[in-house]
């Protein structure tokens, strides 16, 4: 029995095939995507029904970032931080 790290994926991309393979073979086409305005809830829950852990965000049609399971968990959940980012990212994603 084992695991599986993020490294050993990315040491297994460069060292075996991948490492010659084009990014466009490998990227998600027409991933889902995020409104900027859109609330953190919405997203979470986007990020449960579809069982994903990042998105794109856009503003017209542009994109403007990618949103993370991470940036929730470091941004809202971590308690050192908490009460000030909370108020930050209130402001920014309007919940």
């Amino acid at each position: 029995m084992g695991f599986v790290t993020d490294e050993d994926v990315i040491h297994g991309a460069v060292v075996e095939k991948w490492g010659n393979t084009g990014i466009e073979e490998t990227m998600t086409k027409d991933p889902l995507v995020v409104e900027e305005d859109q609330s953190a809830g919405g997203v979470l829950s986007l990020f449960r029904e579809q069982d994903i852990s990042h998105a794109p965000v856009v503003s017209n049609g542009k994109l403007v970032g990618i949103i993370s399971i991470h940036d929730f968990i470091e941004h809202i959940f971590q308690p050192r931080q908490r009460q000030s980012l909370a108020r930050e990212l209130a402001k920014r994603f309007r919940f």
